[in-house]
């Protein structure tokens, strides 16, 4: 298929995938912003409505919990709040209901291919994004729309997200920032990046910064803060199959990317934890957990007060404790106390080729928790750090100095845990420790 193919040029354009690093040519109104609820269409819908029943939003649940999150994908400017960054592959990003679509693909494609001028502009929106990528390549003619859309899967925000929504105007799609409502229907790539909002059919694309003072459009629904919104990083692997909430019990379910519900797979109940980011406004302020629309794994705390050495749990292991191997210039695997008690050294590709540490799992193991982080002193480098078990991608986070992100993956049933961390920004300088740190690292 050309999309596996497609995402080999993804290491070359990282900055490009991640559209908030790039200028918006038809930028709305100077810093407006605009707030769509759930349950509304917004202004200059492109088509009548492909939704289906739209489920309700996912219900809060008590004392939420901090769950998986990046740095900032863009930096801050005058009126503004970071926004932190999701990987579209992370477990749980989406919600869904156990055998049943939120969204109508077939009434979006009849309704475009009896629209010419709506499609080629809603054709127009989706190449505007040098990211795209469906298994056709890397841009859409209307005579694709249909193939496209197959492949899409319709999922539901269990966050509010940042997006670059297109309205219709004058024969033209029109770019606006957006903030997208938890509970929203959306058609997502198979690189899980929302495209399409199912009640108005509008395509989607990756946010751009707003340059200026930000001015909110339309009214915040209850419980919106602008530090609880995300932006959808795309994923570096091509997704099969999109590990989401159910809505209507908060158990996960499995769907098969490219399906529509008939498929979904029960998964063994297991407590869950909506992927919330914890912006904050430098790398030294404490991070405030906001209210999100359920709670979900409890992660690994990003520092330590006790003033002795923990013991692992009788069943778990410290990283550093079990065998491996580690490519790169230096290396990793090694015990460290700085800047997390019991964390294990790796060091990270400074030229964007991972190092990596690989381990041999032990018997029976089930998890693997840690803290994906820089040791203090670090150059000014942002670093993808990624797990994965028997070459199956499972976790991928971005952290610098100061910022760091929890990990909790499931490793049943796997053999080789390995680790691996490459420079995505950022120049190196000449030590010769490893910058990259797996803090309280464990397995158990």
């Amino acid at each position: 298929m050309v999309i596996v193919a497609a995402i080999g040029a993804l290491a070359v354009a990282t900055a490009a995938v991640l559209a908030f690093t790039r200028p918006n040519r038809q930028e709305n109104a100077a810093g407006e912003l605009f707030l769509d609820p759930a349950a509304g269409t917004g202004a200059d819908p492109f088509t009548t409505g492909s939704a289906g029943t739209l489920p309700p939003p996912p219900a809060p649940a008590p004392a939420p919990a901090p769950a998986p999150s990046l740095p900032p994908a863009t930096v801050r400017t005058p009126g503004s709040t970071a926004i932190q960054a999701i990987s579209g592959a992370t477990p749980g990003l989406y919600g869904g209901t156990l055998n049943n679509s939120s969204c109508n693909r077939d009434q979006l494609v009849v309704f475009l291919q009896q629209n010419p001028n709506r499609a080629a502009a809603w054709v127009a929106a989706l190449n505007s994004d040098p990211g795209l990528r469906w298994a056709g390549g890397v841009s859409l003619r209307p005579t694709d729309i249909a193939d496209y859309v197959a492949e899409l899967t319709p999922l539901i925000l269990r966050v509010d997200t940042r997006v670059t929504n297109h309205g219709f105007v004058d024969g033209s799609p029109t770019p606006r920032q957006t903030v997208l409502q938890a509970g929203t229907a959306v058609l997502v790539d198979r690189l899980g990046i929302p495209r399409v909002r199912c009640y108005c059919g509008n395509p989607l694309l990756p946010p751009h910064p707003i340059s200026s003072r930000v001015r909110n459009r339309g009214n915040p629904w209850p419980n919106y803060t602008s530090s609880s919104v995300i932006v959808v990083q795309q994923s570096v692997t091509v997704i099969n199959n999109f590990t989401v909430i159910n809505v209507a019990d908060n158990m996960t379910f499995q769907r098969p990317a490219g399906s529509t519900g008939t498929l979904d797979a029960s998964t063994a109940p297991t407590p869950t934890a909506t992927p919330t980011p914890t912006a904050t406004p430098t790398p030294t302020a404490t991070p405030t957990p906001t209210a999100v629309p359920t709670p979900l794994p409890v992660a690994p705390s990003a520092t330590t007060t006790a003033s002795k050495t923990p013991s692992p749990p009788a069943s778990a292991a410290w990283l550093y404790d079990l065998p491996g191997s580690y490519t790169g210039a230096g290396p990793s695997g090694q015990r460290t106390d700085t800047p997390t008690l019991n964390s294990t050294t790796q060091w990270v590709g400074c030229d964007g080729t991972p190092a990596t540490l690989t381990v041999q799992l032990p018997t029976g193991a089930r998890r693997f928790t840690a803290i994906a982080e820089l040791r203090p002193g670090t150059p000014v480098l942002t670093v993808r750090m990624t797990v994965s078990v028997d070459g199956r991608a499972l976790s991928e986070v971005t952290v610098t100095e100061g910022r760091s992100a929890p990990i909790d993956v499931d490793v049943s049933g796997g053999s080789a845990l390995t680790l691996a961390a490459a420079v995505t920004t950022g120049q190196c300088g000449s030590d010769s420790t490893g910058y990259g740190v797996w803090g309280s690292a464990r397995v158990s």
